[in-house]
């Protein structure tokens, strides 16, 4: 503060006065002067220094005292020193008082300090003083954010009349000038004052800008006479990078070899590699480049990604600068230069035709391109080869698949092929660009079995009869000899045959059936049975007692006891068999092409709907069942199946794995009729 008054207001005796200091502070406020003050008022030594009195001297002066402080010639403040009977000593600071409209000149002050009780005692009044004006230096009205390379305003307020100039920085760098600012300047950066924003901004889509004002009362810019500063955002625009061109072609020959040119994609087998050339504007620099997610390298000028076996035709470009401002853009190549080529798929299962006779049966199916590269047409041969088991493959023999469409199948029946025999089998199906084999396909020996067919009834093997003895032909097995039935009709016992003996019990009144040792009755027994079952019911075919056992007179392949092969069936959904009785049987082998990559519990898992459809509709089903046999492990979690197919399959797996191929066979029983 500026001390403007420090002397005697009242001489109290000739060793004591009462002393005043007058002090005050000065600021601006637009076109008005504030002013403020600091009093203070004490009992002083009266000897013109201005010393306090010590504490040891008992001199008090009762009366109340009265200060005015007179502003410009208003009456500012008032304030009553101290109530009586209290030594002196008293220090105010005012508040701050507005002189509107004060630009120049000076400011007239007073003040009085007078006894209220006793006006022959204290009644002091200064003289005048003069106290100082600041210059009505200019100032920066609101500057609001704006947008780089647009125009903007930076207003100034002007108080007096000033001359003003305006300095735009970023950070300690100056960007702009304006040597004689007016009121409302309108703000443009030239392509030079772009240059220096940009390169200060090459990481920033945003950045602080400082405005500092000078005020100056000459033309000469000597005197300054005040200073203001302000802030504000400025935004960088139209800064996005640019993709100026993106190219795909084919580096695989095998595939451009087909094609003929390296401009067309063949799906699932083309290496396509897709290049990107991209500018930065304004100063930036390119920070990433992905195509389809995939991060692109720089070589030569290009980005440059490369997608092996690729299995689409469009291409996403992301291009992000060192701004972090990004720009997309898509190539999608034309279906001409797209080969929708199907990648070779084959399941395939070998099963022998019976359970003993010498032909096997090769079920398979699968996907295909059938279709055209351009230059070359694609071609499907399937064949297998075999070996007994233990021995050398013979040399690929060809099948001839049913094509349909994009898939093939055929079940072929083979022959010559001993049922004593065990076979390893191998499967291979091979397109202008794939080979797909399925390895070591087992057909196991024949187990020789009774059979019946609706014209006969035999034994696969050996069956020994009695010289005397025959099985004749036709609808009906016929005997009239009475004898042990092990040795008479079968000659040795074999628990593989699919006939029981049963006796009763030997006391008691329950019948609980037991099985008799070796086809034979002991002598406690009173009577027993031979007994087969048909469609779970049992069916006596012999009975006796003792160690005799008759075998009945006739016994009748009727249509309520044995089923016969009525009608039989092969599509590419598998085949099927219908029996006299009304039961049928659906089988075969599928596949599904599928990613199980799906958390389920602590496995992965994928939901299939509408995978198969039967190759012939049932009337009520029973049971179907579905097992993996292909080379990749999956376990079915779930399973939905109506009359005319399976509806739902769950497979899952313990970790997860990309689209593959997974072979399935199935087995579907229930009525046609």
């Amino acid at each position: 503060m500026t001390q403007i008054f420090s002397g005697n207001v009242f001489n109290i005796s000739s060793s004591s006065c009462i002393w005043a200091i007058i002090q005050y502070d000065k600021k601006r406020d637009g076109a008005n002067m504030l002013y403020q003050f600091n009093y203070k008022l004490y009992l002083a030594k009266n000897d013109g220094t201005g010393t306090p009195v010590p504490s040891t001297w008992s001199t008090n002066y009762s009366n109340n005292l009265k200060t005015v402080f007179t502003l410009n010639g208003t009456n500012v403040w008032t304030q009553n020193s101290q109530s009586s009977n209290q030594r002196w000593s008293f220090e105010y600071t005012t508040d701050w008082f507005t002189i509107s409209n004060k630009t120049s000149g000076t400011t007239p002050f007073k003040f009085t300090i007078k006894d209220t009780q006793n006006s022959n005692w204290c009644n002091y009044t200064s003289g005048t003083y003069s106290l100082e004006v600041d210059p009505a230096g200019s100032k920066f009205g609101a500057i609001a954010h704006f947008n780089i390379g647009t125009s903007f305003t930076v207003p100034v307020t002007k108080y007096a009349t000033m001359y003003d100039v305006v300095t735009i920085k970023i950070g300690s760098t100056t960007i702009k000038t304006i040597n004689d600012a007016s009121t409302n300047n309108s703000i443009i950066f030239s392509s030079s004052e772009l240059d220096a924003i940009y390169g200060l901004t090459t990481e920033d889509q945003e950045k602080e800008f400082t405005f500092e004002l000078k005020s100056y009362s000459d033309s000469t810019k000597t005197t300054l006479v005040g200073e203001d500063s302000k802030t504000a955002k400025g935004y960088i625009i139209g800064s996005y990078p640019t993709i100026d061109s993106i190219s795909v072609v084919d580096t695989n020959s095998s595939t451009i070899a087909l094609t003929g040119t390296n401009t067309k994609i063949v799906k699932n087998v083309s290496n396509a590699k897709v290049s990107v050339r991209v500018s930065a504007v304004n100063k930036a620099t390119i920070k990433s480049v992905t195509i389809n997610d995939k991060t692109a390298t720089l070589s030569d000028g290009y980005y440059v990604a490369t997608f092996n076996s690729v299995t689409t035709n469009s291409f996403d470009v992301k291009v992000v600068d060192s701004r972090g401002f990004p720009t997309n853009k898509n190539l999608t190549i034309s279906s001409s230069n797209y080969i929708q080529y199907v990648d070779l798929t084959l399941s395939a299962n070998v099963y022998r035709n019976q359970p003993t006779d010498g032909k096997v049966v090769i079920d398979y199916s699968g996907k295909y391109y059938n279709g055209s590269f351009g230059s070359i047409n694609n071609t499907l041969e399937v064949s297998y080869r075999y070996m007994e088991k233990g021995g050398s493959f013979s040399e690929w023999i060809s099948l001839s698949p049913i094509k349909s469409s994009n898939t093939y199948y055929q079940t072929a029946t083979i022959e010559e092929f001993d049922y004593k025999k065990q076979y390893v089998f191998e499967v291979k199906a091979v397109d202008k660009l794939n080979t797909r084999p399925v390895t070591d396909i087992n057909v196991s020996k024949g187990e020789p079995i009774l059979y019946w067919k609706e014209e006969l009834a035999g034994v696969n093997g050996d069956f020994i009869v009695k010289s005397d003895k025959s099985i004749k032909s036709g609808r009906y097995i016929e005997s009239d000899h009475i004898e042990t039935f092990q040795s008479g009709l079968f000659g040795s016992n074999n628990n593989g045959y699919r006939f029981k003996a049963i006796r009763s019990a030997i006391s008691g009144n329950s019948d609980y059936p037991q099985y008799a040792s070796g086809m034979a009755w002991t002598g406690n027994d009173t009577h027993g049975f031979i007994l087969t079952k048909y469609n779970s019911a049992d069916v006596v075919i012999g009975g006796g007692n003792s160690d005799a056992i008759k075998w009945v007179k006739h016994l009748a392949f009727k249509d309520d006891l044995v089923a016969y092969i009525t009608e039989s069936g092969t599509n590419s959904n598998g085949k099927y068999i219908k029996f006299s009785n009304g039961m049928m049987l659906c089988f075969g082998t599928f596949t599904v092409e599928t990613a199980i990559n799906t958390a389920f519990g602590s496995d992965y898992s994928v939901d299939l709907t509408n995978v198969l459809t039967f190759p012939s509709t049932f009337v009520a089903i029973n049971s179907v069942n579905v097992s993996n046999v292909g080379q990749y492990s999956a376990y079915i979690h779930r399973l939905n199946y109506s009359s005319s197919g399976i509806t739902f399959l769950g497979l899952s797996r313990p970790s997860a794995l990309t689209s593959q191929t997974y072979r399935l066979s199935y087995e579907a029983w229930g009525t046609w009729k």
